[in-house]
């Protein structure tokens, strides 16, 4: 009798550490109330430092992409992974200007829309003037530094040296 007792005392010690630990392991920042709402549960008690130090990583952006009303298409930007904006068309021929948030892309879309970008280049003795270079979207226009804007379509053979 005496070890029947015990092993089903064991069963349910072993049953309640597997709960405790299923549910240590599946520990969601977030609680449900009845009502069906979730409440963020903070990590950290109110007026107490962390213990552990945060990551100094940058954050990694999911490699998905938002077509533009423009055709284009534009990535997530960190640190919040949001779309970058847009770019603002005006008239077909007018060149459109990259925005700071174009610029800030971490990965652009492999969707063959090209452009005619108007690089800046560095000159050593005068001042150059742009050169229109091919790329193969807005978003790997923008995301260069030195290009200054782009139109629609692949450069005129004219327009580049």
């Amino acid at each position: 009798m005496k070890q029947k007792f015990e092993f089903l005392v064991g069963i349910v010690v072993l049953t309640l550490m597997g709960i405790v630990l299923w549910k240590v392991a599946n520990f969601d920042a977030t609680s449900e109330p009845s009502n069906g709402t979730t409440v963020p549960v903070p990590a950290v008690p109110p007026g107490s430092e962390p213990t552990t130090p945060l990551p100094s990583e940058p954050i990694s952006c999911p490699a998905d992409a938002k077509q533009c009303p423009d055709g284009s298409y534009v990535g997530r930007v960190s640190p919040n992974c949001e779309f970058a904006a847009c770019p603002v068309t005006v008239e077909d021929d007018d060149p459109i200007t990259c925005l700071p948030d174009s610029r800030d892309a971490d990965v652009c879309a492999e969707i063959y829309a090209p452009v005619c970008g108007l690089v800046q280049v560095q000159c050593i003795t005068t001042p150059c003037d742009p050169v229109p270079e091919t790329f193969g979207n807005s978003c790997s226009a923008c995301s260069n530094a030195n290009v200054i804007s782009y139109t629609d379509g692949a450069c005129q053979e004219s327009e580049q040296i």
